[in-house]
This record gives C-alpha cells, sequence and structure tokens, in this order.
C-alpha cells in the first residue's frame, strides 16, 4: 500500500514551494531583517572601544553621551529587528502548520478502508497533531532562526577581523570544537525524539480505545484495570523523556563551559600581546574582542540548541512522510454519475460474477460469490455470523477492490467511484449508526453543502422522522450532542436511513437494519425502510430471517458461499439451510 519513499526533506521543499506569495514576501523581510542584524552586530562593540580608548582611558568626558546614546540606539534597534524577526518567523510557522494539516487530512481521505482497518486511529491523531507541531517548530524557530544566526555569526567575525586579524583567527578554533559537540548530542537527540513520538502515539492510541470503550468500562466496573494498563505506556514514555531530558540539560552546560575557555583564553592571549606589544591591541579593541566573541558564541550556541528543535522536527517529518507515502485509492473520472445510470437503466441493479475476497493475503472470505439482482427487487443474504455477508456488502458499497471477479452496479464498478458520487448510486444503512456533534441536518447531509434543504425534509419525511424534528426549537438546526445522546436508539437509526436516501440513490444497502431493538422500534423502523425501498433494489443482510424485509429473493452464505438461493416460500418448502433457520428461529434459537 506504499507509493515511491517520500522523503522527509522533500515534504519541506514542498511546503515551502506551496508558500503563497504572501509567505514569500514574509521570507524575503526575514531575508532583509538578517542582513540588518549582521551590521548592527558592528556597531555595539565598535562603539565599546571608542568609549573606553578615547574617552574613559583619557578621562574625557565631553560627548561621551552622544556615543553612549548611539550604542543604546543600536541595542534598541537589534531589539526591534529581533521581534520582527520573532512575529514573522511566528506567523510562517502557522502558516505553514495549517498547510501542513490540511494535507494530512486531504491525503487521509483518499486513503483506502484496508488502511484504516490496520491503523489505530490514536496514531493517526498523533501524527496530525503533536507531529505537525513538532515541524511548526521547524519552520517558526528552527531552520528560519538557524539562518538569521548564521548571518550573525559572518557579522560578528567581520568585527572581530577588523579588531584583531590573529585573536579572530583564534576564536575561530571554537567552531570545529562546538561542531563535534553538536554531532554528538544531535544524534542522540534525534533517536530521543523519535522514541518519545512512538510513546506519545501509544499514549494516543490507548487514550482513544478508552475513551470510545467509556461505556463498557464503566458498565463491567474495570476502571482500575485499564487505569492499571495505562502505566505501562505512560512509564514508557517518561523513561525515554528522561533519555531525552538528559542530552537536553547536558548540551547548554558543555557548551557554555566551551565559551568560558575560549573568553579566557582570548583575555589572555590580548593581555600578554599588549604588554609583549607583539599585537598590540588596546585595551577598549580587547574589551570589544570580548563583547564580540560572546556576540559570535551566542548565535552559534543557538544553532546548537536550534539542533534539538529540529531532531523534533525530523522526527515528527519522518512519521508525517510515512504517511503520505501510503498510496491513495485511484478513483478514475467518468461521466457525470445521473446520466451515466440513466444510460445503464436496463442493466440489472447489481452483478457480481466469481467475486474472491479476504482481507489479509492467504485468508480468502469469499470463494467464487456470484449473483445478478435485477431492478426494482428486494434481495436479502442470510447466514451465521463469520459467513461473509458483511464482506459481499462492503464489496458491493466499493469500500474494498475483489482479489478476482467483476462487481457492477448499473454497469459501474463502485470502487472506482468518486466518493461523492459513489453516494448518489448507493445508499448504505450501516448496523451501528454513527450520529456525529452537530444539526440534524448537517448529520442527514454529513455537511455536504451539494444537498438542498428540500431534499433533507423530504427524505426526514418518508422515514418518519419529520414530525419529531419539527417539535424542536431549532427544528433540522438542532444540534444533536455527541454520540447522538439527544436521541434515542430507534430515532438514530431512523436518521441513518435518511442519510442514506437523502441522494435518491437507486440501490440501498441494509446491514442488520433491525437488530438489538425492540418489537415496538422493529416496527416502526421496518415501515420506514418499506417507505424507503419503494422504487429501489435493496440488499438486506441478517443472520435472523425475522429480519428480512418483504425480500423477492433470498442468498443463503456459508463459508463464503451461496449454498441455497430462492423465493422465502419456495426455500420453506424444501429441505435445506433455510428450513434449518426457520425451524431453529421458531423454536426461540437465535443464530449468531
Amino acid at each position: 500500500m506504499k507509493a515511491k519513499p517520500f522523503s522527509p526533506w522533500q515534504l519541506v521543499r514542498e511546503a515551502v514551494k506551496s508558500s503563497g506569495p504572501r509567505l514569500w514576501k514574509m521570507f524575503a523581510l526575514v531575508f532583509l531583517i538578517s542582513i540588518a542584524s549582521m551590521v548592527l552586530a558592528f556597531l555595539p562593540p565598535l562603539l565599546l572601544r571608542q568609549i573606553i580608548d578615547n574617552y574613559l582611558r583619557a578621562g574625557i568626558l565631553a560627548g561621551l553621551w552622544r556615543i553612549a546614546i548611539l550604542y543604546l540606539v543600536a541595542y534598541f534597534l537589534s531589539s526591534c529587528l529581533e521581534f520582527l524577526q520573532t512575529f514573522l518567523t511566528t506567523y510562517i510557522g502557522q502558516h505553514m502548520l495549517y498547510d501542513m494539516r490540511l494535507r494530512l487530512v486531504t491525503h487521509l481521505s483518499k486513503l483506502s478502508i484496508q488502511f484504516y482497518n490496520k491503523t489505530p486511529a490514536g496514531d493517526l491523531i498523533s501524527r496530525i497533531t503533536s507531529d505537525v507541531d513538532a515541524i511548526d517548530k521547524l519552520f517558526s524557530a528552527g531552520l528560519i532562526n538557524a539562518f538569521t544566526h548564521l548571518f550573525e555569526v559572518f557579522g560578528v567575525l567581520a568585527a572581530m577581523y577588523v579588531i584583531s586579524p590573529i585573536l579572530s583567527l583564534v576564536s575561530l578554533a571554537v567552531i570545529p570544537i562546538i561542531y563535534w559537540i553538536t554531532s554528538y548530542f544531535r544524534r542522540n537527540m534525534y533517536q530521543a525524539q523519535m522514541l518519545i513520538r512512538k510513546s506519545v502515539s501509544r499514549i494516543n492510541v490507548y487514550l482513544q480505545e478508552i475513551f470510545s470503550g467509556m461505556r463498557i468500562i464503566k458498565s463491567f466496573g474495570q476502571e482500575d484495570l485499564y487505569i492499571e494498563r495505562f502505566q505501562d505506556p505512560l512509564e514508557n514514555s517518561l523513561n525515554v523523556s528522561h533519555q531525552a531530558a538528559f542530552y537536553v540539560s547536558a548540551f547548554p552546560c558543555v557548551l557554555q563551559i566551551v565559551r568560558a575557555m575560549i573568553i579566557a583564553l582570548v583575555i589572555w592571549l590580548g593581555a600578554r600581546t599588549s604588554i609583549g606589544d607583539t599585537l598590540a591591541i588596546s585595551v577598549g579593541s580587547l574589551a570589544a574582542m570580548v563583547d564580540l566573541l560572546g556576540r559570535l558564541l551566542s548565535p552559534i550556541e543557538s544553532l546548537s540548541n536550534q539542533m534539538q528543535i529540529i531532531q523534533q522536527a525530523i522526527a515528527g517529518l519522518e512519521r508525517v512522510a510515512e504517511l503520505l507515502s501510503v498510496e491513495p485509492e485511484e478513483k478514475g473520472a467518468m461521466e457525470t454519475i445521473a446520466a451515466q445510470i440513466n444510460k445503464n437503466n436496463d442493466l440489472p441493479s447489481i452483478e457480481l460474477h466469481d467475486v474472491r475476497f479476504g482481507y489479509d493475503h492467504g485468508n480468502e472470505v469469499l470463494q467464487g460469490i456470484s449473483m445478478t439482482i435485477p431492478k426494482g427487487q428486494k434481495i436479502a443474504l442470510v447466514g451465521r455470523t463469520g459467513a461473509g455477508k458483511t464482506t459481499i456488502m462492503n464489496l458491493i458499497a466499493g469500500l474494498y477492490a475483489p482479489w478476482q471477479g467483476r462487481i457492477a452496479i448499473k454497469g459501474i464498478n463502485p470502487h472506482d467511484l468518486d466518493p461523492n458520487d459513489r453516494r448518489k448510486l448507493i445508499g448504505i444503512v450501516p448496523q451501528q449508526v454513527v450520529v456525529f456533534e452537530g444539526s440534524i441536518k448537517d448529520n442527514i447531509t454529513l455537511n455536504s453543502d451539494d444537498i438542498a434543504l428540500d431534499d433533507v425534509i423530504a427524505a426526514a419525511q418518508m422515514v418518519g422522522l419529520d414530525a419529531y424534528i419539527q417539535k424542536l426549537p431549532d427544528g433540522y438546526d438542532t444540534i444533536l450532542g455527541a454520540l447522538g445522546v439527544n436521541l434515542s436508539f430507534g430515532q438514530s437509526q431512523l436518521l441513518s436511513i435518511a442519510r442514506a436516501i437523502v441522494c435518491n440513490p437507486p440501490v440501498l444497502l441494509l446491514d442488520e437494519p433491525t437488530s438489538q431493538m425492540d418489537t415496538i422500534t422493529e416496527e416502526i423502523v421496518f415501515n420506514a425502510l418499506r417507505q424507503a425501498s419503494v422504487d429501489r433494489t435493496i440488499l438486506t443482510i441478517s443472520h435472523r430471517l425475522s429480519g428480512i424485509i418483504d425480500a423477492d429473493k433470498v442468498f443463503i452464505i456459508a463459508n463464503g458461499e451461496i449454498v441455497q438461493s430462492g423465493r422465502p416460500d419456495e426455500l420453506a418448502s424444501e429441505r435445506g439451510w433455510y428450513q434449518v433457520f426457520k425451524q431453529l428461529e421458531d423454536l426461540g434459537w437465535q443464530m449468531s
């Protein structure tokens, strides 16, 4: 399921290239600020040398205030430039963050259902949140700051060379030392950050499992057990955080020691050369050199400190790039779906020819299924749990592509359809109803702007939900709570049916539509389904014969094969699976 490997730095390049003209102007402005900061790096040390040599040593105070004010102005301008740089880099980073998350969500929407079957939801949440946050720091505080600090280093080196070429060369000796130290810490920080990213992902996966199953956990009184199990990913996260904390804490300490040693060396050499008159620099020049050396080491230390941010970002980039490397489902272009359906109006609604499929290679679930369902017929698939009924429905719904064979709905391969077009061809009523936070209208349309309110009302009226909605204070704009807590179980099922038919699809797929219902609710839903099934081809799957809705034909599925088929009245009078199921249900046995 992977496309060609997606390089993390390729991701950075594409993110920069995709920036709009406004962000490119921001990049250019940051570049100009960096040059201005480099120029300003000259002024304060040179002014300090002039103050000491020309005024303080000579005991001249007249005019000193002008130089002092100029010194303060240079620092003030430097602070203003630093403010602008921080603001602009943060602005750029936030826009990059927005684009990255939008790109990730767009990519995720195009991935196959098989990917989601194998990938925990918590892991995806971690990649979109914490991993992208780490990448944001790369743009807002990593690469751009590293770039501007490089300019500072060049400016300081130029000023040092003007004061004392030899001492400036001595000062350069610190750069390879810091480079070696940085390389050592960089490697270890990267490994630690990758472990942290994975530990955060494990925590998110576990939390998602806990919160989604909280009702079951509390019903069975297993809170303490899950709290105890939660300690494992927490302890793992704590251990890898301690490992990263060691390198984060030790790194600046080592740099400070190197900084103190090089400053001491420059002062010692400067003092000796002044006495021996070999290099002959003044006290003011020596003070300026020390100031410049601090200015040289500060951006170098900052560059080194950026390594932690960059390592965090690279770890996040690796995980995001890995996600973007997953190949999306390819959907072929086709003419308008309505025109295609009308053109193929005389074709059978659903065709399956020698279909073989399994969720894992080597484990075949369907073994050569073939069936033809004419337009307007009501078909039922009946069988025990695990027989392959839901798999057949998933293939007809276009969620998977068969390993072998052909599937067509009105002559169209449902797996090749664009999701927006698929909804106009197939309506699905799943066994487990999902109600989203939002209004009733949004839940029926699934936030599609292409569906008019009149169509929503018509769908609700057809399933018998409109009367209830009209009594609500905000009608179709009434906000439903999390998981649809404001709806009863039966009302949630009616909403699901309205969602399936709102685009008026010619084919309707029903997955155990009345399971776990009481008799009264089941009758209400049955009536709604009968209304919704007028002039439509209906395929219902059920493990109970009582769950069949006015079926014209029944297919009995066992072990991934069709073992019996025919009209219900015919099957009831002949020996076979249908008769056995009917007798078991009459005796009160439930097929599982």
